[in-house]
C-alpha cells in the first residue's frame, strides 16, 4: 500500500474555490495510487471566523490552557467535517479522525504537547479500505485523556509524525507560496525558490525564524526518512523537496533567517565563576526561559533571550544579586548551509558584508552549518539583505 500525507494549511482552505481545490488534488493523488491521508488546518487566518487566533479571541488571555485548547482546535474539527462532506459528495468515501482517535498520544502540556507515541491501527485499517482519511492537525490525546495541541505549526507536525508512522511515500505541504526561499521575500525581494534542501539544513533555517516549517516537523521526517514537498496551492510548481542530501544547490550558504524582539544579556562574574554559571543555568532552565547564542569566557556568560521574557530574566538576576545588563531592540540574523562545513573564510564574508553594510555586530556564534548575528533590530532587513547579496546573488 502506498500512502500519501497530503496536509493543506488554513489559505488553501479559506474559499470554497481553494477547497474544491484540495479535493483535486486528494483525486489525482488517488488515480495516481496513493491511499491518502489529508491533514487539515483551520480555514483561513485572522480574521477569518474559523482561524485559530479569531477562536482564541473569544476567551480571555489568561484562561486557563485546556479551555484554549479546547477551543482552538475546533478549527481544525470544523475543516474536517467540511472537507469530509466535499469528499463524500465528490464520491470519494472518506473517515474523519478527531483528536481520540488519530493515535497522536502526547505529554499532558496544553498548547505545546511533545508526542510520544503514534498509534497509526485505525488510520491504516481505514486506508487498507481505500478510505481517505481525514485528520485534524495540530491536536492529539494527553495521557490523561484530554486534549492536547501542538502548538504553532502543529499541522505540519502532524503531516510529518504520521508520515514516519505511516511510512509513507512522501509528505505534501500545501501553502499559499511557491516553496522554501533563500530569505524572507517580504524582505529580499530576490529571494530564490530552493529546489532542493536537506532536513538539517531546513530545520536549521525554521529554528533560526525562516517561517518554513516547524522543526519538530522536520525531526519525524528525518527520522522515518521520509520526503517532504513543499508546494504552493494555487499555482503550478514543483516546489521545494527536502530530503537526507541536497545535490541541486551550489553555494556553500543556502538560506538567510532572522528572529526580530530580542533582548542582549551581559552577566559579569568575578569570582566563584563555575558556582555562578551553574546556578545561572539552573535558575533560567528552572523557569522555563530559553538561552541563545551563549558564549562564556573567564569574565562571565552572554546570551539572548526574547523580549517578552526581559522581566522575568531582569528579576532572576536581580534575586541573585549578579552584575548583569540588559539590552532591548536587537535581532539574530542567520547565514545556513551544510556546504559552510570546513570551508575556511565564511566568517570573513559575513563580518565583511556587515560592515560594508555599515552594520554594527554585536554577538555571533557558530555551528557547523550556521553562523548566527547579532545586531540591532532596525538594522535586521539591511543585514538579511547584505547577507544574502554576498552569498546568494553572485
Amino acid at each position: 500500500m502506498k500512502v500519501l500525507i497530503q496536509k493543506f494549511g488554513g489559505t488553501s482552505l479559506e474559499s470554497l474555490e481553494a477547497r474544491k481545490k484540495a479535493v483535486d488534488r486528494i483525486e489525482n493523488a488517488r488515480a495516481s495510487g496513493f491511499q491518502i491521508a489529508a491533514v487539515f488546518s483551520a480555514m483561513g487566518r485572522s480574521p477569518s471566523p474559523y482561524a485559530t487566533d479569531t477562536l482564541l479571541n473569544l476567551l480571555h488571555p489568561d484562561s486557563p490552557s485546556f479551555l484554549k485548547d479546547l477551543l482552538s482546535s475546533c478549527g481544525e474539527v470544523i475543516s474536517c467535517a467540511v472537507m469530509g462532506d466535499l469528499l463524500e459528495q465528490r464520491g470519494i468515501s472518506c473517515e474523519i479522525f478527531p483528536f481520540d482517535r488519530v493515535g497522536i498520544l502526547t505529554d499532558n502540556q496544553h498548547e505545546n504537547a511533545e508526542i510520544l507515541e503514534v498509534n497509526t491501527a485505525p488510520i491504516t485499517a481505514a486506508l487498507e479500505k481505500s478510505k481517505v482519511a481525514v485528520i485534524p492537525g495540530f491536536q492529539g490525546i494527553g495521557t490523561n485523556g484530554k486534549m492536547t495541541t501542538l502548538g504553532r505549526g502543529g499541522s505540519d507536525i502532524t503531516a510529518c509524525a504520521l508520515g514516519a508512522a505511516l511510512n509513507a511515500e512522501r509528505v505534501e505541504i500545501y501553502k499559499d507560496v511557491q516553496g522554501v526561499f533563500s530569505a524572507d521575500p517580504k524582505v529580499v525581494p530576490k529571494a530564490q525558490i530552493l529546489p532542493e534542501i536537506s532536513y538539517q539544513e531546513v530545520g536549521e533555517m525554521a529554528y533560526q525564524g525562516a517561517k518554513v516549517l516547524h522543526p519538530k516537523a522536520v525531526s519525524f521526517a528525518m527520522e522515518g526518512k521520509i520526503p517532504i514537498r513543499v508546494l504552493s496551492h494555487f499555482e503550478d510548481h514543483p516546489g521545494t523537496e527536502i530530503k537526507a542530501e541536497s545535490n541541486k544547490l551550489t553555494h556553500s550558504i543556502i538560506g538567510i533567517a532572522h528572529i526580530p524582539g530580542m533582548s542582549y544579556v551581559q552577566v559579569k562574574m568575578r569570582e566563584d565563576l563555575e558556582k555562578v554559571r551553574y546556578n545561572l543555568f539552573q535558575s533560567f532552565a528552572e523557569n522555563g526561559i530559553s538561552l541563545d547564542l551563549i558564549t562564556v569566557d573567564q569574565e562571565g556568560v552572554y546570551f539572548i533571550v526574547e523580549e517578552s521574557k526581559t522581566i522575568l530574566a531582569k528579576k532572576l538576576l536581580s534575586d541573585n544579586h549578579w552584575n548583569f545588563t540588559i539590552e532591548d531592540g536587537f535581532a539574530k540574523v542567520s547565514v545556513v548551509g551544510a556546504g559552510m562545513r570546513g570551508k575556511p573564510g565564511v566568517m570573513f564574508r559575513v563580518v565583511d558584508a556587515l560592515y560594508r553594510a555599515g552594520i554594527k555586530l554585536y554577538h555571533s556564534t557558530d555551528s557547523h552549518i550556521t553562523i548566527a548575528c547579532l545586531v540591532k533590530e532596525y538594522d535586521m532587513e539591511k543585514a538579511v539583505r547584505a547577507l544574502h547579496e554576498k552569498f546568494l546573488q553572485n
